[in-house]
């Protein structure tokens, strides 16, 4: 059992070596973007219902 707790310990700090931050924080372009298409794609879902 101490042995396997030991293994289980080393592993949790090897993969701590590979973590990395994750992604960056979204900018304001970033936003703005995601809401022009947002907004496109709803449209065409819209004029695609619309044509039913």
């Amino acid at each position: 059992m101490l042995m396997e707790r030991h293994l289980a310990k080393k592993a949790r700090r090897a993969s701590g070596k590979h973590h990395l931050k994750g992604p960056r924080r979204r900018s304001d372009e970033d936003n703005l973007q995601f809401k022009v298409k947002l907004e496109r794609l709803l449209a065409k879902l819209m004029e695609q219902v619309d044509n039913l």
